[in-house]
């Protein structure tokens, strides 16, 4: 593998498997259509439609196209259409977050849509009929891009974003309807879930820290050279750069280890 497939964005950082056979998540057709999906739908929504469709197309039962979806539903104050793709998300069996190639290394941008439908709770006055509905569904989404495959830390701080989201815009719903048992009712789990993800940040924070620096340590790189590996350039000792490769394996093994385990313990839902 070339240096360059290494390059790590953000906190996108994640590891499914290594071997001659690409893992189930690679797929570049649908990954790249999810990122046109991205590029295209803040402008123009007919054209994210389209996009996803070829998702749709490759994969017609993957939960994450329907939660992508939704995002254009929602955005065109199609809120009951935003609804029935949740829920159809949510029974579905399967939820991947499809990659170009095999990690440890790639940019999920269409995370940012999930991130955008959990923002969408806020708006709860324009669809007050159907609002205690979409806080549950929209919380089981979270829940289930939290634990998406690819494990990777960029889709659980999403998936528990949403999820912390949804229980706040909540809370403001019940407080305009002066429903001060619900509101108590709400907020208990809130608290509840708060302390764990408080936990989860912690943990994930001692697991999560610069690894490609850790990794060009470890193999023994100057600065120069570190910032050569990180960059895609070639340097000259080959070694090195197969000694940090190992090694960012090994750190990356880590981290989706601690990601697994943490997510044992998130608390039930509703």
């Amino acid at each position: 593998m070339k240096n360059s497939s290494w390059l790590v964005i953000g906190l996108g950082l994640i590891l499914v498997g290594c071997g001659p056979k690409p893992p189930v998540e690679v797929r570049p057709d649908i990954a790249a259509a999810y990122d046109e999906f991205y590029d295209v739908g803040g402008g123009d929504t007919g054209a994210a439609k389209i996009a996803l469709a070829k998702a749709r197309k490759a994969d017609a039962e993957n939960a994450y196209t329907d939660y992508l979806e939704s995002w254009i539903a929602f955005r065109t104050k199609d809120y009951a259409g935003g609804l029935e793709l949740l829920r159809s998300g949510n029974k579905r069996e399967k939820c991947l977050i499809y990659v170009t190639e095999p990690p440890p290394a790639d940019n999920i941008k269409s995370l940012g849509r999930i991130r955008q439908v959990g923002f969408e709770t806020d708006n709860f006055k324009d669809f007050l009929e159907i609002a205690e509905d979409v806080f549950v569904e929209v919380r089981h989404m979270g829940k289930r891009v939290a634990n998406a495959e690819p494990v990777n830390s960029l889709s659980v701080l999403n998936g528990t974003g949403v999820i912390r989201k949804s229980y706040q815009s909540e809370i403001a719903y019940w407080t305009e309807k002066k429903s001060e048992k619900d509101v108590q009712r709400v907020q208990t789990k809130l608290d509840e879930f708060t302390k764990w993800y408080d936990k989860f940040q912690k943990d994930l924070a001692e697991h999560v820290g610069d690894l490609m620096r850790e990794a060009g340590e470890a193999a023994g790189m100057t600065d120069e050279e570190l910032a050569d590996y990180a960059q895609g350039k070639p340097i000259q000792d080959q070694g090195k750069i197969a000694k940090a490769d190992a090694k960012r394996i090994e750190l990356y093994e880590a981290e989706v280890r601690a990601l697994r385990e943490s997510l044992k313990g998130m608390p039930k839902l509703d």
